[in-house]
């Protein structure tokens, strides 16, 4: 009694880290309000020696804004402003050379623009030539000096950056003095630094745990911008964690999350908007995330076109939409289009290929691939008959939490005498896990109609 399943599962909550880059402010009052105008009383004040003016024309060039994009013009006046003693115009050439933007990858002159700057103030030189120093290596004490000297003078990122290596470093780690480099981070309006003292406290790592402080400092971090702490808190207003459960929120920090190009937000908007009854909403927020490369978006799109829900019934358009998503290894993906090949929907079928999907689902933790997978071992389609392997595969969906594979092996068990104690324990996990063929099989074979 193999069954196959489709997968269609919620999640949020991926973390990562980042850095700021200043804004360069223009020194000199500007006469002309617009564009053309600004950019020409630039230009005569840069001439004129005002080297702030010159840095502000050379990330015109560099951004492609008011101008035509022109990395040699952008290294020339950056430069001009540097020689002029303008710290961003040197953090910006340091920029060009660390990266190989118009100029040969250097990273000795990156370090020589940076530490210019560094010594006379710019904390945001400091903070990225330590961040030069780690990666290479070469003088961690160094390296270790600098951010605390950056974050001592209100540089945020070096703050956040002191956090994220305390958290994470390999010895010494200390989620305690992470939180609060996180803290001071926060306190100088990083909104990452925000999410991530947020994150502490969901969990209580180094702090208290509050879940009520988490939710508050998500808004802050998602209020100044910082996508993924908008999905967070939308996650957050859509399960009830540490706030009332308020679907309409949820589905207002997801938008805004997608508005800021956090394409998991799209994906999660379309799941809220198909939990208030509005499927052919869903799938314009599903496609957004899948053309965002949210292989999730992509899988739960493709389970809209499988079922005609919001869209046209196409298995064909289906089939291909988890194919996308299975190829950015979302391992829903993979099993939903392994069923396709298992069934010849949408595509040829070709059980080989079904078993090979449902592997790489399992090998990523897709337990309903697992359990796929042990159907086709159970019977030897694709794959080679192997009862042995289809139980280990059964086993590893119900540990996984497939309640029905707890059920199937359970009354597979209690064929043997020499199992059946087992596998009645295992019917009663799948019946308890909500599989009512498992409480159907259960009180066969224990008479117990609770």
């Amino acid at each position: 009694m193999y069954r196959h399943f489709w997968v269609v599962l919620f999640a949020t909550s991926l973390l990562a880290c980042g850095g700021s880059q200043r804004p360069n402010d223009l020194s000199t009052k500007i006469a002309d309000g617009t564009p053309d105008g600004e950019f020409q009383d630039a230009l005569e004040h840069c001439e004129g020696g005002d080297a702030a003016s010159c840095t502000w024309v050379g990330l015109r060039y560099l951004e492609g804004k008011q101008v035509p994009a022109n990395v040699n013009s952008a290294h020339d006046y950056l430069k001009r402003g540097c020689d002029g003693q303008d710290d961003s115009g040197c953090f910006n050439l340091a920029v060009m050379h660390q990266n190989g933007i118009g100029v040969p990858q250097n990273s000795d002159e990156a370090k020589r623009l940076y530490k210019l700057a560094c010594d006379r103030g710019h904390t945001v030189s400091c903070n990225n030539l330590a961040l030069l120093l780690k990666i290479e290596g070469s003088d961690p004490a160094a390296a270790q000096a600098l951010l605390v000297k950056a974050c001592e003078n209100g540089e945020a990122t070096a703050c956040f950056n002191l956090g994220f290596q305390s958290e994470n470093a390999k010895i010494g780690a200390s989620k305690e003095i992470a939180a609060g480099y996180y803290r001071k981070a926060c306190e100088l309006d990083f909104a990452e630094g925000c999410y991530y003292l947020g994150f502490l406290y969901r969990y209580g790592e180094g702090v208290e745990k509050d879940l009520e402080q988490g939710a508050e400092l998500y808004k802050k971090a998602c209020d100044g911008r910082y996508a993924r702490a908008c999905s967070n808190l939308g996650s957050l207003y859509h399960h009830g964690s540490g706030v009332d459960k308020q679907l309409d929120r949820a589905e207002l920090y997801y938008r805004k999350a997608c508005m800021l190009n956090f394409y998991r937000g799209c994906t999660n908007e379309g799941i809220t908007a198909e939990e208030l009854g509005k499927p052919d909403a869903a799938s314009g927020h599903y496609e957004k995330g899948c053309k965002g490369r949210d292989a999730k978006g992509c899988s739960r799109l493709g389970v809209l076109y499988l079922l005609g829900r919001g869209v046209g019934k196409n298995p064909v358009k289906a089939a291909d939409l988890f194919g996308q998503s299975c190829q950015l290894k979302y391992p829903s993906g993979c099993s939903n289009l392994g069923v396709m090949y298992e069934d010849g929907r949408g595509v040829e079928k070709d059980e080989t290929e079904a078993a090979r999907l449902y592997q790489e689902a399992c090998d990523l933790e897709e337990f309903q691939g697992c359990h796929n997978l042990a159907g086709m071992h159970e019977d030897g389609r694709g794959v080679d008959k192997d009862m042995a392997k289809a139980t280990d595969l059964y086993m590893k969906a119900c540990e996984g939490g497939i309640a029905f594979s707890c059920s199937y092996i359970g009354e597979l068990w209690t064929q043997d005498p020499e199992k059946k104690r087992f596998g009645v324990e295992l019917l009663e996990r799948g019946c308890n896990a909500g599989d009512s063929w498992g409480c159907e099989k259960l009180k066969a074979h224990t008479g117990d109609d609770s």
